[in-house]
């Protein structure tokens, strides 16, 4: 991902500068249950951790994509 020196503009959004970090997940995860295992896969889950507060959060802007982000293969 681009970093916060342009403030992740690139995404149309005007956050105050230097604020906020943007986590990405991908990855795979082996899932028991009670009928089989399953894998688990995440690809492009996003979350923004605030640096002044010290809490993470989903902004609007990346709830669709990360409900369609993790799906059992």
């Amino acid at each position: 991902m681009k970093g916060t020196e342009e403030n992740y503009r690139w995404l149309g959004v005007d956050w105050p500068e230097s604020r906020y970090l943007l986590i990405g997940l991908s990855g795979d995860a082996d899932i028991k249950t009670r009928k089989r295992m399953q894998t688990g896969v995440a690809n492009g889950w996003r979350c923004r951790y605030d640096l002044q507060t010290g809490k993470f959060d989903v902004p609007p802007l990346f709830s669709n994509d990360n409900a369609k982000a993790v799906v059992p293969q």
